[in-house]
């Protein structure tokens, strides 16, 4: 139950990291609205289900580049 409650919480921040509307805001802000105080515990997580850290993710999904 709790791996499922964390996917889901991961997904979340994925989906919001890919808005546009929510680009403004940094990452760690984006992780605290869906309960990660710990910007690094919730990058090792979201690296572990995505295969890259929130903010790679966040670039390629919006088309920047570092």
């Amino acid at each position: 139950m709790c791996g499922y409650v964390r996917r889901r919480r991961l997904d979340r921040i994925r989906r919001a990291l890919a808005d546009p509307g929510v680009a403004h805001r940094p990452v760690p802000s984006v992780a605290a609205q869906w309960g990660f105080a710990q910007a690094s515990h919730c990058g090792k997580l979201f690296r572990a289900e995505f295969g890259v850290s929130p903010r790679e993710f966040r670039e390629a999904a919006l088309g920047r580049n570092s």
